[in-house]
């Protein structure tokens, strides 16, 4: 059988972790465009803080069972469900301190000041969520 490898990839785990992020950086791209619509959407009804937290929590099931099952390969049980709804949840509370200090003392929009957290966020979700559905 012949070993598939990334270029640039010089094991063979790493084109599996390549896939991964890849994978990852969909899914997540796709729950974002869903999580900041609804943002946007509440934005209207509510303060920045609760329109964050629902649309946050709004796409953590489905982020569960994409993430789960597609992109780590995982079997996704209810143990792995409520480790990730913890994790997800310290993953919250880490995006909406940020949030907090993007709108209240940088000054940046409600609007636009999700778009700051996507690159600090990505990383940090990446190998939490990995961790907890790959382990």
């Amino acid at each position: 059988m012949s070993d598939i490898r990334a270029e640039g990839c010089s094991q063979p785990g790493a084109m599996a972790l390549v896939v991964q992020v890849a994978g990852f950086a969909i899914v997540g791209a796709m729950r974002t465009l869903i999580s900041y619509a609804a943002y946007i959407a509440l934005l209207l009804v509510a303060p920045y803080w609760v329109a964050f937290s629902v649309s946050y929590v709004a796409v953590l099931l489905a982020s569960l069972v994409v993430n789960g099952k597609y992109v780590f390969k995982a079997d996704v049980t209810v143990r792995r469900g409520v480790l990730y709804g913890c994790v997800y949840f310290g993953n919250y509370l880490l995006s909406l301190g940020i949030l907090h200090v993007v709108i209240k003392m940088i000054g940046l929009s409600p609007p636009l000041a999700p778009m700051v957290l996507i690159p600090i966020m990505f990383p940090v979700n990446f190998v939490t969520e990995r961790y907890v559905l790959t382990r």
